[in-house]
């Protein structure tokens, strides 16, 4: 039907011209609204069908079973942080963290002394490591951690200490490494290394290291160094020669097997320490 009067002037659909409530989601074809119709900085939080408030550092997360599929999430699986224990204590679980990574380390042993010419100690064994991977929700809120003590140095004519043993509550531990024996035999007698100590309820369990065996003889040569046991983490040192007195060394790191002491003259006949173990709990949000 024609105009009656004058042509009305063209001009754009303006949001006045619209009534309050009158384009519905049913007015909207399908597809219809694409990106290139929406202007750039448009869609804010506001606008997202979004289950929960968001506080700093969040993702959006999908989740089915939520209102609008939506949820803000805390990031995770990233190192937050970790305790070292080179003593005894307790562990606090803190908040925010999902998994802790635990490493025990067992003491080393010490060094057997030395008596007489040619008549030398054996080095001490080195401390075992369990390593294990812990999901925090299990965990009461403290723990109690054992570090394990280095094992004594043996005296002049006496065996080494055998190291202590480390452990992260009931969940993982480390015997340490067994103390050297003491000089018995003489000339020509060949003695077998030390044993390490031994690893338990980790996901992963390593002995420790064995360490050197030697021989006593009297044919004017000289013999390497005879070296404490090594552990993971830990290297042990070594502390006699057959024709050269030499102290006895202590190893280095965490639970190292201490040296052997060597034959006369004194001071030299007595045995290194081992290294005391250690514990460490790395935290992962």
């Amino acid at each position: 039907m024609p105009y009656l009067g004058s042509t009305p002037a063209e001009k754009a659909l303006e949001a006045a011209d619209i009534a309050s409530d009158a384009v519905t989601t049913a007015k909207i074809a399908d597809d219809a609204v694409t990106t290139a119709k929406i202007t750039d900085n448009q869609v804010n939080e506001a606008k997202l069908a979004v289950s929960n408030s968001p506080t700093n550092g969040q993702f959006l997360s999908a989740q089915s079973g939520d209102a609008g599929g939506l949820t803000w999430a805390a990031a995770g699986g990233g190192f937050a942080s970790q305790q070292f224990f080179t003593s005894s204590g307790t562990y606090t679980k803190p908040t925010g963290i999902n998994i802790i990574r635990v490493t025990v380390i067992g003491g080393g042993g010490g060094g057997g002394g030395g008596v007489s010419d040619n008549c030398m100690g054996v080095p001490g064994g080195g401390g075992a490591g369990a390593l294990e991977v812990i999901d925090v929700s299990s965990l009461s809120s403290t723990v109690a951690v054992t570090v394990g003590a280095a094992g004594s140095a043996g005296s002049s004519g006496g065996a080494g200490g055998t190291g202590g043993t480390s452990s992260f509550g009931s969940y993982c531990s480390a015997t340490g490494g067994v103390g050297g024996a003491a000089a018995t035999a003489p000339s020509g007698t060949t003695k077998l290394g030390t044993a390490g100590g031994s690893a338990s309820g980790g996901d992963i369990n390593i002995s420790g290291g064995y360490s050197n065996s030697l021989k006593n003889a009297n044919d004017g040569n000289t013999r390497p160094y005879a070296k404490g046991g090594g552990s993971p983490w830990g290297w042990g040192s070594g502390g006699i020669t057959t024709n050269t007195c030499t102290a006895a060394t202590t190893g280095v790191g965490y639970g190292a097997g201490g040296g052997a002491g060597s034959h006369t003259p004194s001071p030299t006949t007595a045995g290194a320490a081992g290294t005391a173990g250690c514990v460490l709990v790395e935290e992962y949000k």
